[in-house]
């Protein structure tokens, strides 16, 4: 392998703000509310707990624009402002945080849990070899004639 190939690093984005977008715009023009699954006990987590209720350590969070204020990503983080109990309260959320985006009227949406997930386990390491899967070699094709 060349010297170049060993110094190749890719930096892959994050799917999670890209679906989160399509399903929360998909819901917000269909009439419907989206809303945020979250696991509340993640670390890095911006969220006044002590407002929230919680259920086995999960929140539910409208994420509609007429809810939420400056709706938006932050390195790997959901950012927005939003009111509790008539206090206006700035939260954060890791991507790793997200269990679910979904509508609150038909609970469609999307799992969001395994690809947070695989998103940080697909980084590329510099220093890391590609490893070539074994393919087994090309024989006779396994295809039956039928007349």
């Amino acid at each position: 392998m060349s010297e170049s190939c060993n110094q190749l690093r890719i930096d892959v984005k994050s799917k999670i703000p890209y679906l989160i977008d399509a399903i929360r715009f998909w819901s917000m023009d269909s009439g419907m509310t989206p809303q945020l699954l979250i696991n509340a006990d993640s670390p890095g987590i911006s969220l006044p707990l002590e407002q929230i209720q919680t259920h086995d350590g999960e929140v539910v969070l409208n994420v509609h624009d007429q809810a939420v204020d400056g709706f938006s990503y932050e390195d790997d983080f959901v950012v927005f402002k939003t009111r509790f109990s008539g206090r206006s309260f700035d939260v954060a959320i890791p991507f790793n945080a997200v269990i679910a985006i979904f509508t609150r009227e038909t609970h469609e949406g999307l799992h969001l849990l395994a690809l947070s997930q695989a998103d940080v386990s697909s980084e590329v390491d510099d220093n890391e070899e590609p490893t070539a899967e074994p393919t087994s070699p090309p024989g006779k094709p396994h295809l039956t004639l039928v007349k």
